[in-house]
């Protein structure tokens, strides 16, 4: 992942870690082998949603250059205004 896009992760958390049900865009992650199976049941087993989301966004950077790409196309149907938050 690119520094540029680890900073977007990094100034737009809160507003992540508040909004994001990761369950939600986890399969699509997955699907596109942003996260193994590893990763994936990791991340589910996660008592909370805000664990879960912590998490994720802890792991995204580690997760090659498709990554930041992905997760913003996992946001972009029911967190659009997220996916839009990480485009600027």
């Amino acid at each position: 992942m690119e520094d540029k896009d680890r900073r977007k992760l990094q100034t737009n958390r809160l507003s992540i870690l508040e909004n994001l049900d990761v369950l939600e865009i986890l399969d699509y992650l997955y699907q596109e082998k942003v996260l193994s199976d590893d990763d994936y049941e990791r991340i589910k087993v996660k008592e909370t949603k805000h664990d879960r989301c912590r998490f994720l966004l802890d792991m995204l950077p580690s997760k090659g250059p498709r990554a930041f790409g992905c997760f913003v196309k996992a946001l972009e149907k029911d967190y659009s205004f997220l996916a839009d938050q990480l485009k600027k």
